[in-house]
């Protein structure tokens, strides 16, 4: 099943109890908490006051909307981890580097499988899963190279999003591939300039997306990010878009 929800780093505006009022009266189910402004890495009294204000409006955590890079940077992955178990995260959100995947070094694309192996580990040690970011300018900046780093580190998923300089054919196909490791999807639409179109036009495409995810068991999170000029307003437009689709 697929649940509706949104990440918080589409309102970095707003404190946590006006986006939790927006996601309760869009009625979405869950919320991705983001690590560099709502829940800061490390900051375990933060993420304990978020938790408490989430479940007190009947919504769920979905992840922890990490900025850890794997082999390159500067957040600590001991200050994400216990951010997200202060949360009550089961998924925390990291990227696969700081380099695209044409760039990288064999040692470079070595050291980043190790590290994400050691977060694995480490989060499995405390009930959470890992999740990679499916983003450009890290390992994970396009179908094939999506596969090869998940293949390499068993056990991390992705959270897959539409690539927004291909086509709809090259999105689905790699989608189709990557299926068996997705875990939560973000959904926005984007123009190829990257202008943010409303959720309504591309409905068809994201529900044949969605057709697709729902295919796997289990619960899955579809989280709404990046509308249109932040505009509240383009997010409940896209919001009840979104639960036409998941109905």
């Amino acid at each position: 099943m697929i649940l509706p929800g949104l990440c918080s780093v589409t309102f970095r505006q707003f404190e946590p109890q006006k986006i939790i009022e927006l996601g309760s009266a869009a009625g979405l189910r869950a919320i991705e908490w983001g690590g560099d402004i709502h829940v800061p890495h490390g900051d375990e009294d933060a993420a304990k006051r978020v938790r408490d204000l989430t479940a007190a409006a009947g919504l769920q955590v979905s992840s922890y909307g990490s900025y850890y890079r794997a082999a390159g940077t500067d957040v600590s992955f001991d200050a994400t981890l216990r951010s997200a178990v202060a949360l009550g995260a089961k998924t925390i959100r990291v990227w696969a580097g700081n380099v695209p995947s044409v760039e990288a070094s064999p040692e470079l694309v070595a050291s980043i499988v190790d590290d994400l192996k050691t977060c694995v580990a480490l989060g499995a040690e405390n009930d959470v899963s890992i999740a990679l970011e499916f983003h450009d300018g890290t390992l994970t900046d396009g179908n094939e190279a999506a596969l090869r780093l998940l293949d390499a580190v068993p056990g991390v998923s992705i959270i897959w999003q539409p690539k927004t300089l291909f086509d709809v054919d090259y999105r689905r196909e790699g989608l189709e591939k990557l299926l068996p490791r997705v875990s939560n999807l973000h959904v926005f639409q984007w123009a190829k300039d990257f202008s943010r179109l409303p959720l309504a036009d591309g409905a068809s495409e994201w529900k044949s997306y969605l057709v697709l995810v729902n295919t796997l068991p289990g619960d899955r999170f579809a989280l709404m990010e990046f509308v249109a000029a932040d505009s509240p307003e383009a997010f409940l437009a896209d919001a009840a878009i979104l639960l036409q689709l998941l109905s």
